[in-house]
């Protein structure tokens, strides 16, 4: 049989070691020499919660509507192109503030650019060349041309 003393000492270590082994675990251990340690915190730090950044557009604002300078600037690359190489001496009269764009009933859009022709023409001072437009002032579109003359 045991002795109670002996039995009542063994409990005791016992018992001590365990408490030990908890207190252990929660005192910070030192680092070997040489190394760095961050300091362990004690409480967590509040995250604050932001609202999600909104979406920025990426999308330029809108572009200029067609105006009659950038109309009859593109309508003057055709009618260069498609009259006025034919006709050496033809030349194109110089835009004006008169020049405008004209919409028909149909909403189609017109600009007008006047040749002078090498020769004259028989009942008409000049040659008009009428083209058909539509985009906007930075990206003007001929959908189509004719000339008459007048």
């Amino acid at each position: 049989m045991f002795n109670r003393g002996v039995l009542s000492k063994a409990l005791a270590v016992g018992a001590a070691l365990v408490v030990a082994a908890a207190l252990s675990a929660c005192t910070p251990r030192l680092a070997p020499a040489g190394t760095s340690v961050s300091p362990a915190a004690t409480t967590p730090t509040p995250v604050a919660t932001l609202p999600a950044p909104s979406a920025t557009s990426t999308t330029e604002p809108p572009a200029a509507p067609l105006d009659a300078q950038s109309a009859w600037n593109a309508c003057v690359k055709v009618a260069q192109d498609q009259y006025v190489v034919h006709d050496e001496g033809a030349t194109i009269r110089p835009f004006s503030s008169t020049t405008t764009l004209n919409i028909d009933g149909d909403g189609a859009t017109t600009v007008y650019v006047f040749i002078e022709p090498s020769r004259p023409v028989e009942g008409a001072g000049s040659i008009a060349f009428i083209c058909f437009m539509s985009g906007t002032a930075s990206a003007p579109h001929i959908d189509g041309w004719t000339w008459k003359d007048v």
